[in-house]
């Protein structure tokens, strides 16, 4: 219920975008076109912010539309999740939709919807975690901080800091317990950072070497 309403509100409200939003529906574009973020184009750090645009262009299509469905998609998933993150933590239906309509009613910018939607799901992915500590909720709390990470990197390093903080501080288990997750965790998070910086920075050397080869042979064949 609360998807749907949140969904259709921010749909049938939406008059248009701003420019800044259309920073990364150009960069999605490009994505399209067979350009890769860093190797192509500058890339302030949100590559998944371009990625997830372009995969839903290519599913249903260029235009804005795709992105106004794209965006109240995400706000809808956003407030769906705070609905159960407010009701796991009060107990409480009432409370879960007064957070729900607070979080819809502020109405945020289209291009905040990660700003919106990764801090919901990382404060239920927390609270899941420390409710039953395990191996399968710490991997998935880590794979949402490298998500997180490659939408904009400050997320990642606001969001992963905070999780660090909800794995060391868990109730109930030792110190060592706790040292060790948190251990487990770091290595997880920085493992799925480094994959991604080591491919962008692989396709940046690859993409000067071409540069560089096409480069010598316009030399070469300008001379001969």
């Amino acid at each position: 219920m609360v998807f749907v309403g949140t969904f259709t509100f921010r749909f049938l409200s939406l008059t248009g975008f701003t420019d800044d939003h259309h920073v990364h529906v150009a960069g999605a574009q490009q994505m399209r076109a067979g350009e890769w973020p860093t190797r192509d184009f500058v890339d302030p750090g949100m590559p998944l912010m371009y990625g997830t645009s372009a995969a839903m262009q290519a599913v249903l299509g260029g235009g804005l539309v795709t992105e106004a469905l794209l965006i109240s998609a995400a706000f809808a998933a956003a407030a769906a999740g705070t609905t159960v993150l407010a009701w796991r933590l009060t107990g409480s239906w009432v409370a879960a939709l007064i957070a729900a309509a607070l979080q819809v009613t502020i109405y945020p910018r289209t291009y905040s919807y990660p700003k919106i939607l990764l801090y919901a799901l990382a404060v239920l992915a927390i609270v899941a975690y420390r409710e039953r500590p395990g191996f399968a909720r710490l991997l998935a709390l880590a794979a949402l901080v490298v998500v997180a990470f490659l939408f904009r990197h400050d997320h990642g390093v606001f969001i992963g800091a905070t999780a660090l903080v909800g794995i060391a501080l868990v109730p109930g288990e030792s110190i060592r317990a706790r040292m060790r997750a948190a251990g487990v965790y770091v290595a997880l998070v920085l493992s799925g950072v480094a994959a991604n910086l080591l491919a962008a920075g692989s396709a940046l050397a690859a993409a000067r070497i071409a540069a560089r080869i096409g480069l010598i042979n316009t030399m070469v064949f300008t001379h001969l």
